[in-house]
């Protein structure tokens, strides 16, 4: 079996996933972000949706709060 990185390199590619880097403007639009929900990959992934106008596959609610649109 391949190493861990290069499953989940093919995985990604046959499921046409686009890994999104974090950007200044990712990070600086997350800490401007209202408060209370501090937990910061939560709100770096309100920032990226918010910013790149994606959806966030996830079933914590608290994305409803920053008006993200959510699947699942």
């Amino acid at each position: 079996m391949p190493p861990f990185p290069e499953r989940l390199e093919t995985a990604l590619r046959r499921d046409r996933i686009d890994v999104l880097p974090i950007s200044l403007a990712h990070a600086s639009a997350a800490a401007g972000l209202p408060g209370p929900h501090r937990d910061p990959w939560d709100r770096i992934m309100i920032a990226q949706a918010k910013l790149e106008m994606l959806t966030v596959i996830t079933v914590d609610q608290v994305f409803d709060n920053y008006g993200v649109p959510t699947l699942w």
